[in-house]
């Protein structure tokens, strides 16, 4: 379950179990995000284990009550910037939110880093990882003829449930089409994989790491830069 915020009375609400987090789950969506003609609609934030599950509509709610995010949650205060923001493939949130929203996050953990860093621990080989280079149209023969040392193909969150055997879970892909999911309820599911995601590295990848210490791991923490170019 989830619960959507419009006003700013649910932001107040919504903060006052986020501030007591230790790390948040956070997840964005809208149309082309990252890109010029691109916009924000929902910022989708989970509280540990997705307990509550928080999703903020950006085109309804006032620019003063986004700002209180911002600032208590996201970046633009020194609280904000040492909670640890979780995420899967987090590239393009974090390029939407700093140049359309002035908001660069910082603390952020992208688990689909993660799944790459797992594939050594999980013994994956050198030939498994030039495997998921081939396509139909794109055999092992040409692979091998490309330079690709320390290049690796990432996973989809869909893809990276499946590999890590995460069951009981529907996929987003799954039994029912995008298009007929409410983008409400869409995205509170991505929250959910990512909690889900999270947890199996924990238990199974990382075991001798609680939560909390994992999140805060320097090997684990990836930091994007910002180029001023």
């Amino acid at each position: 379950m989830f619960t959507l915020c419009t006003t700013a009375e649910s932001i107040s609400l919504a903060l006052e179990k986020l501030l007591d987090a230790e790390y948040v789950f956070l997840d964005c969506e809208g149309r082309d995000l990252g890109c010029a003609p691109g916009a924000l609609s929902l910022i989708s934030i989970g509280t540990p284990h997705a307990a509550e599950v928080y999703l903020f509509d950006v085109l309804a709610l006032p620019q003063d009550s986004l700002q209180l995010l911002f600032n208590s949650i996201l970046s633009l205060t020194p609280s904000a910037r040492a909670k640890t923001k979780v995420v899967w493939d987090g590239r393009m949130d974090y390029v939407e939110l700093f140049y359309s929203h002035s908001c660069p996050i910082e603390n952020v953990l992208d688990l689909q880093l993660i799944d790459v860093l797992s594939r050594a621990k999980r013994g994956e080989t050198e030939h498994r990882r030039l495997c998921r280079f081939v396509r139909r149209t794109f055999p092992m023969s040409e692979v091998r003829k490309l330079q690709l040392e320390e290049v690796y193909v990432l996973n989809g969150m869909d893809d990276a449930m499946r590999e890590h055997k995460i069951d009981g879970v529907e996929m987003k892909n799954g039994k029912f089409p995008k298009l007929l999911i409410i983008p409400e309820f869409y995205s509170s599911m991505s929250i959910g994989y990512i909690q889900h995601l999270s947890k199996s590295f924990t238990q199974t990848i990382y075991p001798r790491y609680g939560c909390s210490v994992l999140f805060r791991t320097n090997f684990l923490i990836m930091q994007p830069a910002i180029s001023n170019a």
